[in-house]
């Protein structure tokens, strides 16, 4: 599993991805923090291996699709948002990166559902993970460009 370890977000979160049997990971999640305490949320997922050759040089360079999500829940029992990412796993010239495309959906509990009965609205974005932590100036302007996977 080349996508196994550490990876660094441009919103500022951290991913770890851990492999398990059959092309399924396990991981933790952390949200940006701006000096607060952020709790690190479990995440489940899976992966498979592309035949579509890359774009950048036509090789199969060990491309794979992957997916996870996160139930965002502070407490147990509570029924939050969750968050599904939908991705690319992708190593060029030795620079490796997930490029993602997430959906949050409001659990019920959530100020969305608490108008409605029912959470209906949905959240859309995308986020690029590295090796390299990008600095606090590149963290700061991707934010203010993209809303956040987490809710806030």
């Amino acid at each position: 599993m080349p996508y196994a370890g550490l990876w660094y977000s441009d919103l500022g979160a951290t991913l770890r991805l851990e492999p398990l049997p059959a092309d399924l990971f396990r991981g933790h999640y952390q949200p940006y923090s701006d000096g607060d305490a952020v709790h690190s949320y479990p995440i489940a997922g899976s992966a498979s291996r592309t035949n579509a050759p890359s774009e950048v040089d036509g090789t199969h360079d060990g491309d794979h699709t992957l997916n996870w999500s996160i139930r965002w829940s502070e407490q147990p029992g509570a029924a939050l948002a969750t968050t599904t990412w939908s991705g690319r796993y992708q190593s060029r010239n030795g620079q490796e990166m997930i490029t993602s495309d997430w959906h949050q959906s409001p659990g019920t509990g959530t100020p969305d559902s608490a108008s409605t009965g029912t959470g209906t609205r949905t959240d859309t974005g995308t986020e690029t993970f590295t090796r390299q932590s990008p600095s606090p100036q590149a963290i700061a302007s991707a934010r203010q460009l993209r809303p956040s996977s987490h809710p806030t």
